[in-house]
């Protein structure tokens, strides 16, 4: 339950034997007034599950059980008795199929209660074990801790739906599929505004959803919070934008990351189109990179010239050309994943490699299967990183509006990143590596990428730990403004700026 309400229940009935008949009590004459306030604190916190059978488990010296309608554990505290489990077994199903509202059972060398959580068949449950008798109020208390779970649980699974139906609006934001997503919003609150600016928050992956429940709250339900499928750390932010280009207009996120209490980091993208979604979150996990090592821990995306932009006519002719055979991939079979699909798949790989199957929402196998695909399909080798960086600058391109010259002479790569405005850009986003008093940052990045990303590999080159590559690459990214060890990685520009450089150098 985040950033909600739920009403807490007055009374609740008292368990009783399995076979028995369904007495009722008043538990709010046998519990004391501080037991029930500290019930409802726990079970209002972000973990309020976790957390009321954890109080649960010390008032009553016993073991805490979350059982789902299957009848297995789903959360237990302090641990899981799993020889009682097997014994009542039994019991377990009759209550979790409505059978029996409760039951209590006793072993050789134990005492259980196990109480329905809602009356519905196919329930989950709770039980509760102890090797003593519980004391007097015990049914009492278990019985109201399994209300106050059932509506936490009921909470919580709101929640979830709301969660998926989020992801879902993002993945296609991602795929730039604007309409879709607008009509897929439209089951949930608040609508989609039409200029966006994208925050991107790391925390603590235990405080994550305190992060995002907090940023619900200050954005008054104004915003998009979308919980990363892809980074457990991470919280994703789409504000309405229009109200200035200030890095936050508004100071609501930094009030967030204050009231929070947890160390965050903040990345913010400019202001971009609703269409624009994708290159706005690009922006904001490339400003979050540098945020992580500034005092604030916030940090603002410094626009500079696109590639994709700077390249001249006959681009999208290349891009095309480039990705002809999957673009005109016909699959053999309906079920098969069509060319649009698979443009998707190798975009998101690109940029998140072996998380993208996260972001795709498909099982981890199919990624890979369809990476070779991809692969038998272009004849390239998708291993090899100048071979991405080609295949990104193509996907790029191809995202742009303007339509390709029909007019212009077919050009190779080579011929279009060869122009001054092309090697302007080069020089500006190497020169920070370059300047650096010191740091071989420009010879550590090139061997780096050299040896296809991987530290160890460059750290035998250079003669250094892969620890001190690490260090060398996290200077980098602070000093271009960009990230380079994670995804969407800024190491496809600059080695195509590398490149570029090269080529100028040659002439």
């Amino acid at each position: 339950m985040r950033g909600g309400f739920f009403p807490l229940p007055q009374r609740a009935g008292c368990l009783t034997g399995a076979d028995g008949p369904a007495q009722r009590s008043h538990p709010a004459k046998t519990m004391r007034d501080d037991d029930l306030g500290s019930m409802r604190r726990a079970v209002l916190k972000p973990d309020g599950i976790a957390g009321l059978l954890r109080w649960l488990a010390r008032r009553l010296d016993a073991d805490a059980v979350l059982l789902n309608a299957a009848g297995e554990p789903e959360l237990a505290v302090p641990r899981c008795p799993d020889d009682v489990l097997r014994e009542v077994a039994g019991d377990i199903k009759r209550v979790i199929t409505g059978t029996s509202g409760a039951a209590a059972i006793c072993g050789p060398s134990w005492w259980a209660r196990i109480a329905d959580l809602g009356g519905d068949r196919g329930g989950p449950a709770l039980l509760v074990t102890a090797r003593t008798p519980l004391p007097p109020d015990g049914g009492a208390l278990i019985a109201h801790a399994a209300a106050l779970l059932q509506l936490r649980w009921s909470a919580d699974e709101r929640d979830r739906a709301i969660d998926h139906v989020r992801e879902a609006v993002l993945h296609l934001l991602m795929a730039g599929q604007v309409s879709a997503a607008r009509r897929v919003s439209d089951m949930v609150k608040p609508a989609l505004a039409s200029v966006i600016r994208v925050y991107l928050l790391e925390g603590p992956a235990a405080a994550r959803n305190k992060i995002a429940s907090q940023c619900e709250v200050v954005f008054d339900g104004r915003a998009w919070i979308v919980r990363c499928p892809v980074y457990r750390r991470h919280v994703i932010i789409l504000a309405p934008g229009g109200n200035g280009s200030g890095r936050d207009p508004d100071g609501k996120v930094l009030r967030a990351q204050q009231v929070s209490r947890e160390d965050v980091a903040i990345g913010a993208g400019n202001e971009v189109s609703l269409r624009d979604a994708a290159a706005g979150y690009e922006q904001a996990y490339h400003a979050l990179a540098v945020a992580r090592h500034r005092p604030d821990r916030f940090a603002q995306f410094t626009a500079r010239s696109d590639l994709a932009a700077l390249l001249g006519p006959g681009a999208q002719q290349w891009a095309r050309r480039a990705l002809a055979p999957l673009l005109n991939f016909e699959p053999p079979r309906p079920q098969d994943p069509c060319s649009g699909e698979l443009c998707a798949t190798l975009r998101s790989w690109l940029d998140f490699r072996a998380g993208a199957w996260k972001q795709l929402k498909i099982h981890r196998n199919t990624l890979l299967e369809r990476i070779r695909h991809i692969e038998a399909i272009l004849g390239r080798d998708l291993e090899k990183l100048p071979v991405q960086a080609e295949l990104h600058l193509a996907l790029r391109l191809l995202d742009q509006a303007r339509a390709p010259d029909a007019t212009t002479a077919a050009l190779d790569l080579d011929d279009l990143l060869a122009t001054p405005p092309v090697e302007q850009w080069a020089q500006i986003l190497l020169a920070p590596l370059a300047e650096e008093p010191g740091q071989p940052l420009l010879a550590t990045v090139r061997a780096w990428l050299e040896a296809g990303a991987r530290s160890d590999a460059t750290a035998a080159v250079l003669g250094v730990s892969a620890r001190s590559v690490h260090r060398r690459l996290v200077r980098a990214e602070h000093c271009i403004g960009r990230a380079l060890l994670g995804g969407p990685s800024a190491r496809y520009d600059v080695l195509l700026a590398l490149r570029i450089r090269d080529m100028a150098s040659a002439r």
